[in-house]
């Protein structure tokens, strides 16, 4: 039961299990991503209920173990929220989707959900739009037509189109949300064009972690910052512009000629320095997207108040 919903969302294994006739022996949500229908999922968040309810204490403040957290009872609550189950000793943790600012006033159901498309069916609860993101895990890199819609009756089918766009997506992509209120809401991607693999790609980074900024670096200079500049990715890296940019505009740029790809397990770093850094100075390695990377979020750094170095999300 635990990876019963890992396989039913392989298509693959979906038809096998229908041209086979056993879909019948899939459980809760499993049995819902072959069928499409409800009883069985309804029956195991019932049970889950029913469990928080009588035990959910000891779930949590009395729970008396320090290296573990039992939630399988909960399972079914993971799967529709997350399109996958993980706990301990669950090691493919396969999601689907996560959601990034929507808090705790809205209910998911993921799924079908494979490397090509991706359903899901949100409702708000609150009595106001709901902003935030969601992101996706399973698609491969590709072009998909994402649509979003309301779903009055419930049928798994939208009523309307309010919102299209073709959007260039892969695993960590987010996909704004702005959820009304009261109801529900169906998202849909379908990929209609599929791009080359992430994973044969350099990936240039940048980290707060091996960044470094002194105040006074002696007679010459003050607001020195030393940038260690990472390959983690495929392939090598050639002409990488790494700037400083303030209030928007490039004041200053360095070219690395090439950094090796780290096929060899070995790091292959470039070392960069700027000079007079104000606070909120960006620093900003392939800032004009020239180089395809497997990620873009691990390539700005800027520098706050408090003196510190961070990554500007």
């Amino acid at each position: 039961p635990q990876y019963a919903a890992d396989f039913a969302n392989a298509s693959p294994f979906r038809e096998h299990l229908r041209e086979k006739n056993l879909l019948g022996l899939l459980p809760g949500y499993a049995h819902y991503l072959a069928t499409g229908r409800t009883d069985r999922l309804e029956a195991g968040l019932e049970e889950a209920i029913a469990e928080w309810q009588r035990f959910g204490h000891m779930y949590t403040a009395a729970e008396p173990y320090t290296d573990r957290v039992f939630n399988l009872p909960f399972r079914e609550v993971f799967n529709c929220y997350l399109g996958s189950y993980a706990a301990r000793n669950i090691f493919p943790h396969d999601f689907a989707v996560s959601y990034e600012g929507l808090g705790k006033d809205f209910a998911a159901l993921v799924g079908p959900s494979d490397e090509k498309s991706l359903k899901v069916t949100l409702f708000n609860f609150a009595e106001t739009p709901l902003p935030g993101r969601m992101r996706v895990w399973r698609l491969e890199h590709g072009r998909y037509k994402v649509r979003m819609g309301p779903d009055a009756n419930g049928d798994g089918v939208m009523d309307a189109v309010n919102h299209e766009e073709v959007m260039v997506l892969h695993r960590y992509s987010p996909i704004a949300l702005n959820l009304p209120p009261r109801r529900e809401t169906l998202i849909e991607a379908y990929q209609v064009e599929q791009l080359d693999d992430l994973l044969t790609r350099p990936d240039l980074a940048i980290s707060p972690l091996d960044a470094t900024r002194v105040v006074h670096s002696g007679w010459q200079y003050e607001n020195l910052v030393t940038v260690r500049v990472h390959n983690i990715g495929a392939r090598p890296a050639e002409n990488i512009e790494l700037a400083q940019i303030r209030n928007g505009e490039k004041i200053h740029t360095i070219t690395l000629s090439r950094i090796e790809a780290p096929i060899d397990l070995r790091p292959r770093v470039a070392v960069a320095h700027f000079v007079n850094v104000q606070i909120c100075d960006e620093i900003v390695v392939d800032p004009d997207d020239a180089i395809p990377e497997i990620a873009e979020h691990n390539n700005r750094l800027i520098v706050q108040a408090s003196g510190m170095i961070r990554p500007k999300k």
